[in-house]
This record gives structure tokens, C-alpha cells and sequence, in this order.
């Protein structure tokens, strides 16, 4: 009945979704604008998942979910969705499931299940279709909790396989399960008692002798996940290689600067789980080190730690709780962690569950200690009630600014101030929508604040050209180049308006030949749209046989992408570039 209860009252709250649009923040990439999962679960698109590394990860099975979606769903915001929600539900009843098989606490357990199950954080991971890693990975997650315990019941080599398949799952959907072997070894220590187990057997062989817990009395379990700590280890190796953005954001980050980062970015997720209100879809990064703060933040982790320490003997699930939580975050701290944003909701997916165990069973204890049984009890729903009811109307009221882009951007920028993700997004939004005197203070003011921002500058430019500043345009692109020499928007924007424009200088017109030759052949960018750009650009120069070459190539590159409309206007160009003849096309950007 409660696993029903939690199940109804999850999908309760988060069904509304459905009908919402993308968001335009990485949904594009992730699906919208994906052809691979738009198409579905094909031979070809599964080699795809797991041959290429796609928005920086490989992750074949959250790729192959996409597909399974569109298959059944269509290429629509609703199956994405349904399966976020639908997944979310299952690790609720999985969490409580595992919990309770491990403890047989009842109250507590379902308490865990519900914080997890409707904390306002939950929203992000949920709803948001890219955040399909932290449900995906949360079900292998719980998967690999419930092949633990059938393994401790009774170890043996096929359901160890189980759990070492589950966990491989699991990293191929979000690297996050890094984590696992850690929290099976706190798992070990409470409730299992694996190690007490031992201990037990050592004193009741020799009575009346001080045993207490040693390493050695770790080494046993430790062994026993060395083939997961090899599995995490590899799949750190595999992010560290293909998350190329993050990786080169803290490569030169010292190790004194990274601690300085970390130990108030604890906060920061402590701060969300006790105080949700106001959520963002992104904090932005203020990557300055107060060591006043810090060195504050640290001694403030440290004394939690040692105080649940303290009560390993009587309290043991305060200190499993805490590091749980602690060992969940570490993966993804600042500091670790670097990207374009301080921290975020989604990340406390797993992280939570701890500090839920923590409560739980510690509220449990008091409770009991306190109260007669039947006070306890009743102490105990209310308590539950207290709690549980009012996240939940947060949590409704937070999904309801997902309902579409430009509300929960706006939303962010209300909340967090100067955001310069927000404001280049929905700089975005409002010139995809022709809204260019909306766009242009965003933009303008997020040059303000990140003048070595690229892709600022080139929305920007994009804003100039539509109302009419051609010059300042060209000005905005070439920023946007100082900024990022390889940007592949830029140097196709900028070719194709220094070719076309009018009045444009032999200077200009060179100009525009070395951004579409650099795009094309020293970055090997070979779309038809940048070949088509190339081919421009050697016409505008009166190289009409080079132009026509690179027409051609465009014109193979535009069949093969089944673009009918571009076939047909390459194929125009092309026979002007044969007549020596340099035409005016409309710009493809």
C-alpha cells in the first residue's frame, strides 16, 4: 500500500510536465534537433550510441532510451518526458523497496522514499528531458542496491555478475555510479553489519579480549569491489577523456584553489535540500576563493563529521547518512567538478538519500526514546506529514515553471541576477522568435559581463544584422573569434557576410576566403552549408573554378543530408559559378 501511495502521489506531481515544450537549454542537442534519436532505435543509430561521443559523453544507453521513446512515442515532448517521470516513480518504489528488505523499517523507509520522491531538486532531474541521466542511472542505481543484497544473502559468481552488469549499466547512462563500491562499503558497516559480523566471531573465540574494528577487518569487503572500483575507475578515465569542456575549464586549476572551491560548495547543496525555494535552472559560477569562507566551511564539515563519528557505535546511520551524502556530491563538487555553472539541482539526485537516512532513522530514534510506542507512532506520521506535504507544494509550484523556455529563464535571472547562460538562452529564444528588441539588452548586457564570452558575441551580431547594423555585426563577430578562434558559427557568418556585402572592399572579400577555407579545410568542417559558404567566397574573389568545385562538393553533401530545398539552391549557384557569374544568395544562417 505504501509503495502504491508513493508511486500515485509521484506521478501525481510530476504528470503535468507532459505537455510542456523543450527547453532550450540542451534539449536541442540531447533530442530535439537529434536525428539519431529522432529516428529511433535503428542498427545504424545504436552503432552511433556507442561508437561516438555525443555533447561531450558517452553514454550509449541514454542515447538508445531517447530512441526507444521516439519509437513509441514519436519525436514529441510528451514520450520524454513520460519516461523521465515513469522512471523517477520506479526508483521511489525501488528505494523504499531496498530499504525496507534492508532494515524492515516500515515509517522510516517510506520517509526516505518520499523526501526522495518530492523534494523540490527532484523538479530538474525530472522534468528536464536532458536530465534523463540521473532517472536512467537512479534505476541502475537501485537496481545494483537490490543485486547487493541478493549477493549478501547468498555470494556467489552469477549474482555478482549481476550487480557488476548493472553497475556497467548504470555508467552507461551517467557517470555518477562512480560512487557505488562506496556506498555498498557504508552499506556494509549499517545496516548490514558486516563488519560487526566479523568482529562478533572474533570475540565470541576469544572471551573477555578488547576487539575492536580494524583495516583488516575492512580488507575481506574491500577485495570483494575491487572489480567495481576497477569499473569506476575506468569510466573516470572514460569522462575525464570525453568531457572535454570541463576537463579544459580546470586544467590548470592548482590544488589549493580546487580544495578552496569544494568545501563551500557543500553548502551550497545543503543550502538547496533545507532551503528550496527559488530554484534556477543555473547558478552561475563565482569561482572566487574567500579563504575566510572556506577555511569556515571546511572546519563546518568536519565538525558534522566528527560529531557522527561520535555516534558510530549507537547512531551508526548518522554516519552512513553523512557519508553518503558526502561521497554522492564528491564526483560533481566545484573543484572536482568545473563547467559553466557553480552547482545545480539535479546533481543532489543520489546525494539526497543519505541525508534522508539520516533523518529518518535518527528522528525514528528520538521518537522512541522520548514517547510510548503509540505516541511514537503517531509522532511519527505527523512528523512525516509536516515535512513531506509542504516539499510537495513546492515541488508543484517549481514544475510549473518548466511549462515553457522563456518562463523558466526568466525565472532563473529573477533569482540568481546577472546569469550569463540564462541571458545568452533567452537572448536566444527571443531572436528564434524575431523578438530582437527583447534580445537585445540580454545580449548586450552579457558582453557587459563576460567580454570573452563567443557565443554572446555571435548572438549578438545576429540581433545587429536583423535590425540593420551591419557594421557593428561584423564588429560582433570578430569579437566572438578573438574569443574562440575555431568558432564554427563565426567564421561561417562572418565569410558569408563579408562575401555578400555590399560595397565590400578586396580586403573584406579576402578576408571572408580565410574563414571559409580555415572552417573547411584546416577545421575540416565539411556541412553543406559550409561549402556552400566556401564556394561563395571564392566567387566573390572571381575564382569561379574553385567555386565551382566547392559547389559541387556542397552539392553531394546537401543530397546525402536530404535537404531538398539546399540541393535545389546549390544547384542555382552552381551554374552561375560555370558561367563566371557571382550570385547574391540569402544568407543560411
Amino acid at each position: 500500500v505504501i509503495m502504491a501511495l508513493l508511486i500515485l502521489v509521484t506521478l501525481a506531481v510530476f504528470y503535468p510536465s507532459v505537455h510542456y515544450d523543450y527547453i532550450k537549454l540542451d534539449d536541442d542537442p540531447y533530442v530535439a534537433n537529434n536525428r539519431h534519436v529522432a529516428t529511433g532505435l535503428t542498427a545504424e543509430n545504436v552503432q552511433w550510441a556507442f561508437t561516438r561521443v555525443h555533447e561531450g559523453w558517452w553514454l550509449p544507453l541514454l542515447w538508445m532510451s531517447y530512441m526507444i521513446d521516439a519509437d513509441v512515442f514519436g519525436h514529441r515532448p510528451f514520450g520524454y518526458r513520460l519516461t523521465n517521470i515513469l522512471l523517477h516513480a520506479a526508483n521511489v518504489a525501488l528505494l523504499f523497496w531496498f530499504l525496507f528488505r534492508l532494515t524492515g523499517s516500515r515509517w522510516r523507509s517510506a520517509f526516505v522514499a518520499a523526501l526522495f520522491a518530492l523534494h523540490p531538486t527532484r523538479v530538474e532531474a525530472v522534468v528536464w528531458i536532458t536530465s534523463r541521466k540521473d532517472t536512467l542511472s537512479g534505476l541502475f542505481f537501485m537496481l545494483s542496491l537490490l543485486a547487493y543484497l541478493r549477493y549478501v544473502d547468498r555470494p556467489d559468481f552469477k549474482r555478482y555478475v549481476a550487480l557488476f552488469v548493472l553497475m556497467l549499466a548504470g555508467l552507461m547512462s551517467k557517470a555518477i555510479l562512480i560512487i557505488l563500491p562506496v556506498i555498498l562499503l557504508l552499506l556494509d558497516y549499517w545496516p548490514l553489519r558486516r563488519v560487526s559480523d566479523q568482529l562478533e566471531g572474533r570475540a565470541s573465540a576469544r572471551p573477555g579480549s578488547d576487539v575492536s574494528v580494524t583495516l583488516h577487518d575492512w580488507k575481506p569487503l574491500i577485495l570483494e569491489k575491487i572489480p567495481l572500483f576497477l569499473l569506476a575507475i575506468g569510466f573516470a578515465l572514460i569522462g575525464l577523456r570525453t568531457h572535454v569542456t570541463d576537463a579544459a575549464i580546470g586544467a590548470d586549476v592548482s590544488i589549493l584553489t580546487r580544495f578552496g572551491l569544494m568545501f563551500p560548495n557543500f553548502w551550497d547543496y545543503l543550502r538547496l535540500i533545507f532551503w528550496p525555494v527559488d530554484l534556477a535552472l543555473i547558478y552561475p559560477e563565482h569561482d572566487v576563493i574567500r579563504w575566510p569562507v572556506s577555511l569556515a566551511a571546511l572546519f563546518g564539515l568536519l565538525a558534522i563529521t566528527a560529531g557522527c563519528f561520535s555516534m558510530y557505535r549507537r547512531a551508526p546511520y548518522f554516519l552512513v547518512g553523512w557519508l553518503w551524502f558526502l561521497a554522492g556530491l564528491l564526483p560533481i563538487i566545484r573543484g572536482v567538478r568545473f563547467g559553466l555553472a557553480a552547482y545545480a539541482g539535479r546533481y543532489t539526485y543520489l546525494p539526497l538519500i543519505g541525508l534522508g537516512i539520516m533523518f529518518a532513522w535518527g528522528a525514528g530514534a528520538l521518537l522512541e526514546r522520548v514517547s510510548r510506542r503509540e505516541a511514537a507512532t503517531l509522532s511519527a506520521v505527523l512528523l512525516f506529514i509536516a515535512s513531506i506535504v509542504p516539499l510537495t507544494v513546492l515541488t508543484h509550484r517549481q514544475v510549473a515553471l518548466w511549462r515553457d523556455s522563456e518562463t523558466l529563464l526568466r525565472h532563473t535571472i529573477e533569482v540568481t541576477g546577472d546569469n550569463p547562460m540564462a541571458y545568452l538562452n533567452l537572448g536566444a529564444l527571443y531572436g528564434a522568435q524575431g523578438r530582437w528588441g527583447e534580445a537585445y539588452p540580454l545580449l548586450h548586457r552579457l558582453v557587459e559581463i563576460k567580454p570573452d564570452h563567443a557565443d554572446a558575441h555571435y548572438n549578438l551580431a545576429g540581433v545587429y544584422r536583423q535590425i540593420g547594423r551591419p557594421q557593428d555585426a561584423i564588429r560582433q563577430y570578430r569579437a566572438a573569434l578573438d574569443a574562440a578562434p575555431d568558432h564554427v558559427h563565426a567564421l561561417r557568418s562572418l565569410a558569408w557576410m563579408l562575401a555578400v556585402m555590399p560595397g565590400a572592399t578586396e580586403g573584406q572579400r579576402d578576408e571572408a576566403l580565410r574563414h571559409a577555407a580555415y572552417l573547411v579545410e584546416t577545421l575540416g568542417v565539411q556541412t553543406a552549408a559550409d561549402l556552400e559558404t566556401l564556394a561563395l567566397t571564392y566567387a566573390a574573389n572571381q575564382r569561379y573554378e574553385e567555386a565551382a568545385h566547392a559547389a559541387r562538393k556542397a552539392l553531394q553533401v546537401a543530397q546525402w543530408e536530404d535537404d531538398p530545398a539546399l540541393v535545389r539552391r546549390i544547384r542555382l549557384r552552381l551554374d552561375s559559378y560555370e558561367r563566371n557569374v557571382s550570385m547574391r544568395p540569402p544568407d543560411p544562417t
